[in-house]
């Protein structure tokens, strides 16, 4: 007989919309496959995926112990694109997918995109369970047996917000490229399909820029072996996009720029010997041409970079590409420094250093309209400069200084992504997975103010962390926020009122270590094998 304790619960993370369970249950096959239907059999995503799920299946799938088993379920997609496929995983795609495991004869997903069955194919694997069999065996050995409890399942499901991302640094510490892959497999477990990839910051300058009119930023990395080419982001971007994760660089500008200095020591402000205790505080300087061709030779680059078309062409670019150009934290006295940007300023009756910083956003947006990218994100700073009617009115601001600005930001009309420190930073170890499971960045927020934001993020900066400890301070908080930004059943409960949400991310959290991602344990226990 089948040995039953709690981890035959239901304990999908995030939780979906909705759903409904029974109580019998189905061994798997050994030879369960997943089975693509009509135009779905011609999508590359989902063929890949379902090599990537079964393989995982399999790997710890144990064997079968009745005739009772469960041999396949079948997919289905409403809307199939044959060609570049990945450009059609944009902001407020169709996520959607419903889930229907009926008994060991019937299990059918149905999806109005690829991107909805990646989804539905996660939850499948996390409705599995190797339970211990104390059957017949003559002595007092068991066997373990690979079981979908609680059918009937019916799960319908989709996503609260269109964007929840996840942020890394990769200028105070260089992150391997396989280990870049690495993080993108852990988002699509816990539904994210956002990478913020923050390239560069004061610290280092990691790109190999190609373009002549920034050929020489790499000189402010590291090493020249701790560099990404546009090759490897174009391989990211791939990658990402093949597992349902859009991919948003961010180059931070004007100020975090002192590795900018080492390759173009003439488009800094004159400021280095002022702040010399703090690199951070370098800007650029916004009154110069130089300074605006350097960054158009890399934003030329990038947008060929992110482009995973056939062609190298930007004209080929069938969805909108968005770039995050930064502009938090500027110091306004590192330009008050300089003698010759105070003089432009008084010649062009720049008044303050808020109008300033609207020159300098509202000229490197127009340079990137130009070069091609459909958007741009900014920190939460440039509107608090007031530049609410300077700026482009598809800018997209990302408030992480005070929660407050969500709803200012979003009654201006501007979309906007949530990612507060106080709340949702990782490198604040402070922040526990419960106080980060808590925040829910809607509260407050009218109809038309909700329909403004877009979604969130959590946040790795990283100072202090690089690819041999990250897995272990970011799981198990992100996977919290995952929740929060993916399940619209979740909403108003929080860790104190649902017991079972501990349990679920406990759970959860075995599922990831099976997967090779080495996450923070929460409290005493021990896993069982799980997908």
């Amino acid at each position: 007989s089948l040995k039953t304790n709690e981890v035959l619960s239901f304990s999908p993370w995030p939780l979906p919309t909705s759903y409904s369970i029974g109580s019998d249950s189905v061994s798997l096959s050994n030879e369960f496959e997943f089975s693509l239907q009509g135009d779905a059999s011609m999508s590359q995503v989902l063929q890949e995926a379902v090599i990537r799920y079964e393989t995982l299946i399999r790997s710890s799938s144990s064997s079968s112990i009745t005739d009772n088993d469960l041999e396949m379920c079948t997919i289905n997609v409403n809307e199939v694109l044959t060609n570049n496929e990945i450009n059609s995983l944009i902001l407020n795609v169709n996520e959607s997918y419903t889930l229907s495991i009926m008994n060991s004869s019937s299990c059918t997903i149905i999806a109005e995109t690829c991107w909805g069955a990646l989804h539905a194919m996660e939850t499948f694997t996390q409705l599995l369970m190797n339970i211990e069999d104390n059957g017949n065996n003559g002595d007092d050995s068991s066997i373990m047996t690979t079981m979908l409890s609680n059918l009937p399942i019916f799960i319908s499901d989709s996503p609260r917000f269109s964007h929840r991302g996840f942020m890394i640094d990769t200028s105070r510490h260089f992150i391997p490229i396989n280990f870049i892959k690495h993080i993108i497999d852990s988002l699509t477990y816990n539904k994210l399909n956002v990478l913020h990839w923050h390239m560069v910051d004061a610290q280092s300058f990691p790109i190999k820029s190609m373009n002549e009119k920034s050929d020489l930023l790499y000189k402010g990395a590291y090493t020249s072996s701790l560099t990404y080419s546009l090759n490897d982001i174009n391989n990211i971007t791939k990658y990402a996009g093949m597992r349902g994760v859009r991919l948003v660089l961010e180059i931070d500008v004007p100020g975090h720029a002192a590795s900018w200095g080492d390759g173009y020591p003439n488009i800094m402000a004159d400021c280095e010997v002022k702040y010399s205790y703090n690199i951070n505080d370098f800007a650029l300087n916004p009154i110069l041409d130089d300074t605006y061709e350097v960054i158009g030779g890399l934003l030329s680059d990038l947008i060929i970079a992110l482009n995973v078309s056939s062609t190298s062409s930007t004209s080929s670019l069938s969805s909108p590409v968005t770039i995050h150009l930064g502009g938090d934290e500027v110091v306004y006295g590192c330009w008050a420094n300089d003698s010759s940007i105070t003089s432009y300023m008084n010649l062009n009756n720049i008044d303050s250093y808020d109008q300033l910083l609207g020159y300098f956003v509202t000229t490197a947006q127009q340079l990137a309209k130009s070069i091609g990218f459909a958007s741009t994100t900014q920190w939460e700073e440039v509107f608090n400069a007031g530049l609410a009617d300077t700026v482009d009115s598809n800018t997209i601001f990302q408030v992480w200084y005070s929660e407050d600005n969500i709803k200012a930001i979003t009654s201006a009309g501007f979309q906007t992504i949530a990612s507060p420190n106080e709340y949702w930073y990782l490198d604040i170890t402070t922040s526990s997975w419960d106080v980060m499971y808590d925040y829910d960045p809607s509260v407050g927020l009218t109809g038309e103010e909700l329909s403004n934001l877009i979604g969130g993020e959590t946040a790795m900066w990283g100072e202090h962390v690089d690819e041999f400890n990250f897995d272990a301070v970011v799981h198990m908080r992100s996977e919290a926020v995952a929740e929060r930004l993916w399940s619209i059943s979740a909403q108003g409960v929080t860790s104190d009122s649902d017991p079972t949400v501990m349990e679920r991310l406990m759970e959860h959290r075995c599922r990831l270590m099976n997967r090779g991602v080495h996450s923070m344990p929460l409290q005493p226990g021990y896993c069982q094998n799980n997908w």
